[in-house]
């Protein structure tokens, strides 16, 4: 970290280490900083709970908006293949309210615990219809 303006060059949310564990570097960055700038991703990046909750909680002045943007520049060819008409429509994910609560409404409705229960025996049903190779993973299904 430098200066009043807390940047953590070495923090890289890509890197093989953090996707392995990122535990270790979140509880060293954590002890430094609640925020920190990280040029990797050109992000600011909040570490603790309780501040997280506060900004999902104040859309006026945190924007989801770029929720979905790629972090690194496109490469050309998918910007030409992007270019010949692909419109992505905004989801959930990437909206500010009022357009957010509209589409969480269903979302919420259609998640809810009873129909989330009588899809359940469905689900865990499956791993017995795919392949040969992927049932021999169903141990690993089973923790579902």
């Amino acid at each position: 970290m430098t200066g009043t303006c807390p940047v953590y060059q070495r923090f890289d949310p890509l890197g093989l280490d953090y996707l392995a564990d990122p535990y270790p570097t979140l509880a060293a960055v954590r002890s430094e900083a609640a925020a920190f700038y990280a040029p990797s991703v050109d992000m600011w990046v909040v570490t603790r709970h309780a501040d997280i909750d506060a900004i999902f909680k104040d859309p006026a002045t945190y924007s989801a908006a770029i929720t979905q943007a790629p972090v690194f520049p496109l490469g050309r060819r998918a910007q030409e293949i992007l270019a010949q008409g692909f419109g992505a429509t905004p989801t959930m994910s990437n909206c500010d309210p009022p357009k957010h609560t509209r589409i969480r409404v269903h979302n919420v409705k259609a998640f809810s615990a009873r129909r989330i229960a009588v899809l359940e025996p469905k689900v865990r049903l499956r791993p017995a219809t795919l392949s040969p190779r992927s049932r021999r993973a169903a141990p690993t299904w089973s923790r579902l």
